[in-house]
């Protein structure tokens, strides 16, 4: 487990709560078009018992990027739970990381 700098989270939820990828050039301030223009293929991870990225996010992320895969761990550790925290959950991590990879190729 590594402790992080306080400095590193406030700046981190600053960004969270004030970041709209809809600000991007182009988009007007409509983030739904802004993630319907992303033409990667995704792999979407997210924990159930996340805070910081709640199921009306992970919906909304769902709903607007197209070629989206998704995972949903279930964890008690939350958003930390992709952070050593849950071995768990890092296997299910490597795993899926390693399926998404392998069908890329």
């Amino acid at each position: 487990m590594s402790v992080e700098d306080a400095r590193d989270i406030y700046y981190q939820y600053r960004m969270w709560a004030t970041f709209n990828v809809g600000d991007s050039a182009g988009f007007g301030g409509d983030p739904q078009a802004a993630l319907r223009s992303i033409k990667a293929r995704v792999l979407l991870i997210s924990i159930k018992s996340d805070l910081q990225f709640n199921s009306d996010d992970i919906t909304l992320l769902k709903s607007s990027i197209p070629n989206v895969d998704h995972v949903e761990i279930d964890s008690i550790y939350g958003h930390l739970a992709c952070c050593g925290f849950d071995p768990e959950a890092g296997k299910v991590l490597d795993r899926e990381i390693g399926r998404f990879l392998a069908r890329l190729k």
